[in-house]
């Protein structure tokens, strides 16, 4: 195995900690702060955003799912530039936040800390969960593998980001 094989296994595993803790829960916060309201952040292996006050419908859904259109966001991006495809953003990312939001979103009707909670007030919450998971999965592998053709294209690994 050679060094970027293990150093990009290691930045997809350290993701699991860095992204709730310093990059989903600070969205759950900011989304918090535009509204007006104070919350705080409970670090760990799952990490959650308490806030501090009352919310409207629509703000706690902003509050809910502002880091998973965050995710997304991140997602269209990092399509759009697979041209300069490199194995952290364009593979590993990818994957760990598709995982991400599949988790969250499979994991509505049983995790209190899931972000997708509000379907179960929705009806057919469940079938809209699996059909969005499926295709959120089948997105992710469009991804890495527009990325991983890329770089056999132009026969340059990179681990982060090559110029056109």
């Amino acid at each position: 195995m050679n060094v970027k094989m293990i150093f990009s296994i290691v930045f997809f595993l350290s993701l699991f900690y860095i992204w709730p803790n310093y990059v989903h829960e600070p969205l759950h916060l900011a989304a918090l702060t535009v509204q007006g309201i104070a919350g705080h952040i409970t670090h760990g292996l799952h990490p959650t955003t308490t806030r501090e006050g009352s919310i409207t419908l629509i703000g706690g859904l902003f509050f809910m799912l502002f880091p998973s259109i965050v995710s997304i966001i991140l997602l269209i991006l990092i399509s759009k530039t697979k041209a300069n495809a490199g194995v952290l953003f364009h593979m590993m990312l990818p994957l760990y936040l598709v995982f991400d939001l599949i988790v969250n979103i499979k994991s509505f009707a049983t995790a209190p800390y899931s972000d997708f909670r509000f379907l179960i007030a929705i009806p057919f919450g469940s079938l809209a969960a699996i059909a969005v998971c499926i295709g959120l999965a089948l997105w992710g592998i469009r991804i890495v593998l527009n990325s991983y053709n890329n770089m056999q294209v132009h026969k340059k690994v990179s681990l982060v980001w090559y110029g056109s």
